[in-house]
């Protein structure tokens, strides 16, 4: 039985060798281009989806990467059915070879039964032939194979007993089953038939000194032992071996026990008398005149290996005919021997797959540069196998040089989806490659923003080959130069020019702001991006000009915001060339201390992470010396339909006395809309349960103080508001926080906060799943699910589904969604029941059973929009 067509394929092949009747010019049986998966092997895969923004600016961004282990199948393969003839008496050794079909490790129990004839064998045993040269290894019975890995063979023998009773004429036949102990359903049988005779009776085992070596090998000794076991002489012996494609046969190597050690002649007619030995293109003929009752001998001669060998099994028997003594014709066949050709691994890592190089030698320098700040690049490099059997090559890279913080990713071929680890050993591979194909391996690269400076920067590639890892072959990437980022901050205006333009600190402040205690100094600033890519900033504030602490005086805090009045605390990535405008906000606490010209120094910091440009500006707060209470700040944000969000505040007491009482209420400017005051009790920022809701300050004294909230004291607020469920995308709330003004209180500007919502749904997402289809018939058999799969066998299917979702306020345009067939895998339309399909535009896809891209171009998508594409692979059966 075989549970495969490529196990069914070994199996024809095998016989159609055996027997020589079919014109097989394979040289040897090696796996195919598409294997089937071991057990255990790991197939990953992620999505990617490019889009442009409404900036105009081009995104890619990945889904999650969903993971399918490879479930064992069993297999199994006995060879060959056999008839013999034997005398009374004679023991018949049936040689026999057991090969593991399956995609795992299994052992396989071994049983015979008597089938029963016109007479019953007196003895039936199974002995061990691991050097397969058809006589049994020692005399103890076996009844279980050792463990065999996928693809591996045992040879065994059945050895049956002929009694003496038996006469001429008369028959039995014996089964012999092979049965895997990991499935004990899968199974496999031959029956072996004697006749018994009392003529002449010729046994004849073929062995071959080695069994197991690389392509080129020489030489292997095949020797053909024949004896006669019957009563009367066999004349006309003649010894067939139809040598398989991948021997070549050594001139002048033939020899006969008879006339040995003088050798054999290669031509018809040049022997010694007895024997006329041949050699026509790849077959041996021997045919010898007469073997006597109890005569034993030997043919012997030598093949090599040819250089171009495939990886693989060559099995090969010998053809065998006699005339009885009675008049009879008796054709029979030897046991078959099984020569393994060790794989030869060799690969190649270079820009253009031409070059050969197994011993770790860079082949090729790949160079970019000089490049911007923060840019990605994209390094191409060729993987081919020059080995003669079917790899995997595990790929890793090593940063040499590149600055600290550049990532890395490896690409599949397509460019643009992630490179995989499809055997399970957890590196990133090519999938299998048959001999001599190439598959190319990109590596993106994402410089820091903040490196700059001079190369080279190399980052090393390397190839490395799953069955022999002592090969494998390495190649540099390199970049030349990273070009500096600069930029500049200013105030109230953007520019050459502008105040404050130039690098910063300066000795003196450019701009100075007076305010009360308990007021906000407001600074309008500009961040402009003097450099040649596109940049993003942090924010800091600190009365060091070094920043080597973020310092402010006591009491006193820094907020930025932008045009919107929203809190923030990086500008937004800014073009080339561009700015970006926002406001400084330095809170001075109550009862603050005057502070007289030229002020309390304030400087304000821009810094880019990526890039590490950076410039300081000096500005100046001068604090006159008044009473109210102020809550602050303003705020805006994003919230979902049915959600809620949440605005932290400050209640702070500006006056010169203790209060005691004040109202704090909330008010929507749209309907259905509300919202409550938290007092944060432990200031984390967060509502927690032993946050309690107020009304007045009064609830806060009662927690705090009990005498009333001091001068100069803040206590964080949190405000929650809810949005309606029914709240349009786009839709907008404000939700004012109010402190009632007490009595005398003069300025009552600050007692109010308003806190800005707009409902809104995020930007383009990716969630990919993915559930079985066992049967690939189109019908999913499980959930989908983000979380590895199991107990996918080859030959099923998997269905995988990607769901894009635009959370953002805003359409994307341009939307492309990318995946991709992983290895072990190809492309699957169970004709015509799982073609790929997306809910919104087109789809290319791989033919049929072919390998590559499934791309969905999808176009715009409009805030809330959604769009699924769905596709099926099978896995290499």
């Amino acid at each position: 039985m075989l549970n495969s067509a490529y196990a069914a394929m070994q199996k024809l092949a095998a016989r159609g060798l055996a027997v020589g009747a079919l014109a097989l010019t394979l040289a040897g049986l090696s796996a195919p281009a598409v294997a089937a998966p071991l057990a255990g092997s790991v197939i990953g895969n992620q999505a990617t989806a490019t889009y442009v923004d409404e900036n105009g600016t081009p995104q890619t961004t990945s889904s999650n990467l969903v993971e399918t282990i490879v479930a064992q199948v069993a297999g199994v393969d006995i060879e060959a059915t056999q008839s013999n003839t034997a005398a009374p008496g004679e023991t018949i050794y049936f040689p026999h070879i057991v090969t593991n079909t399956g995609n795992g490790n299994d052992t396989y129990t071994l049983a015979t039964t008597n089938n029963g004839g016109t007479f019953e064998f007196a003895n039936i045993v199974i002995y061990a032939d691991a050097n397969q040269d058809g006589v049994p290894d020692n005399f103890t019975p076996i009844t279980i194979t050792p463990n065999l890995a996928p693809g591996g063979n045992y040879g065994i023998i059945v050895a049956v007993t002929v009694p003496g009773t038996a006469v001429a004429g008369q028959t039995d036949n014996v089964t012999v089953t092979t049965t895997s102990v990991f499935n004990g359903t899968v199974t496999d049988a031959n029956t072996d038939t004697v006749t018994v005779t009392n003529n002449a009776v010729i046994n004849v085992t073929k062995a071959e000194d080695i069994t197991t070596g690389p392509a080129g090998f020489t030489p292997v000794t095949i020797t053909l032992t024949y004896t006669n076991t019957g009563n009367t002489t066999a004349t006309n012996v003649t010894l067939t071996d139809a040598l398989n494609a991948s021997f070549a046969y050594v001139p002048g190597s033939g020899l006969w026990s008879v006339s040995n050690p003088a050798p054999l002649t290669d031509a018809i007619g040049g022997d010694a008398a007895g024997i006329d030995y041949s050699v026509t293109g790849n077959t041996v003929t021997a045919i010898i005149a007469s073997v006597a009752p109890g005569q034993s001998g030997f043919v012997r001669f030598q093949v090599s290996v040819i250089p171009a060998a495939p990886a693989g099994t060559i099995p090969n028997l010998v053809n065998v005919s006699y005339l009885d003594g009675g008049g009879n014709t008796v054709v029979d066949t030897t046991n078959t021997v099984i020569f393994t050709v060790t794989p030869t691994v060799a690969v190649d890592l270079s820009d253009t797959g031409s070059t050969t190089d197994n011993d770790g030698a860079n082949n090729d320098i790949v160079t970019q540069g000089p490049v911007p700040q923060g840019s990605t690049l994209r390094y191409d490099n060729v993987v081919t196998n020059n080995g003669n059997g079917i790899d995997v090559f595990n790929v890793t890279f090593a940063n040499v040089s590149f600055p600290a913080g550049t990532s890395f990713q490896l690409l599949q071929a397509d460019g643009v989806t992630p490179l995989t680890d499809s055997n399970g050993d957890g590196t990133p591979d090519t999938g299998p490659l048959a001999p001599g194909a190439s598959t190319s391996v990109f590596l993106r690269v994402v410089l820091p923003s903040g490196a700059t400076g001079v190369g080279p920067f190399d980052v090393t590639k390397t190839a490395t080959s799953t069955t022999d890892p002592n090969v494998f072959n390495t190649t540099t990437d390199r970049l030349t130069a990273i070009a500096t980022s600069t930029v500049d901050l200013t105030n109230t205006s953007a520019g050459v020019g502008a105040p404050g333009a130039g690098l910063g600190p300066e000795a003196a402040p450019v701009t100075t702001v007076t305010v009360n205690p308990g007021e906000t100094a407001s600074f309008a600033l500009f961040a402009n991006n003097t450099s040649t890519v596109p940049d993003s900033y942090t924010l800091a504030a600190s009365t060091d000009p070094t920043f080597a602490t973020l310092a402010l005086p006591a009491g006193w805090t820094v907020v930025f915001r932008n045009a919107s009045n929203g809190v923030i605390t990086s500008t937004p990535t800014i073009a080339a060339g561009g700015n970006f405008a926002f406001t400084a906000q330095v809170l001075v606490p109550a009862g603050n201390a005057p502070v007289a010209a030229p002020g309390q120094s304030v400087y304000f910091r821009l810094a880019s992470a990526a890039s590490g440009a950076l410039d300081i500006k000096n500005d100046a707060v001068v604090v006159n010396a008044v009473r109210d209470i102020a809550i602050t700040p303003n705020n805006t944000g994003q919230g979902f339909p049915g959600g809620a969000v949440q605005y932290t505040h400050t209640l702070t007491i500006n006056s010169n006395v203790a209060e005691t009482a004040a109202a704090l209420t909330t008010a929507n400017s749209t309907a259905q809309w509300t919202s409550v005051i938290y007092y944060d009790a432990n200031g984390n920022g967060l509502i927690d349960a032993t946050d309690p809701v107020i009304d007045d300050i009064a609830d806060i004294d009662a927690l705090v103080a009990g005498a009333g909230l001091a001068p100069g004291t803040s206590y964080p607020l949190i405000v929650q508001v809810f949005v309606p469920a029914g709240a349009a995308p786009g839709a907008s709330n404000t939700t004012a926080v109010n402190v009632a003004p007490v009595a005398g209180e003069t300025n009552v500007g600050n007692n109010a906060a308003n806190d800005v919502t707009t409902v809104v749904t995020g930007d383009v997402r990716l969630l990919k799943t993915q559930a079985l289809d066992a049967a690939c018939d189109g019908t999913a058999d499980t959930a989908f699910i983000t979380t590895p799969l199991a107990n996918a066998v080859p030959g099923a299917c998997l269905v995988y589904r990607v769901l894009a979702t635009n959370a953002g306020s805003t359409p994307v345009t341009a939307l492309v969604i990318s995946d991709t067939t992983p290895a072990l895998t190809t492309y699957e339309d169970c004709a015509g029941a799982c073609v790929a399909v997306a809910t919104t535009g087109t789809v290319t896809t791989p033919l049929d059973g072919g390998t590559g891209q499934v791309v969905n171009t999808v176009g715009p998508l409009a805030p809330a929009g959604t769009t699924t594409l769905t596709f099926t692979v099978r896995i290499n059966p």
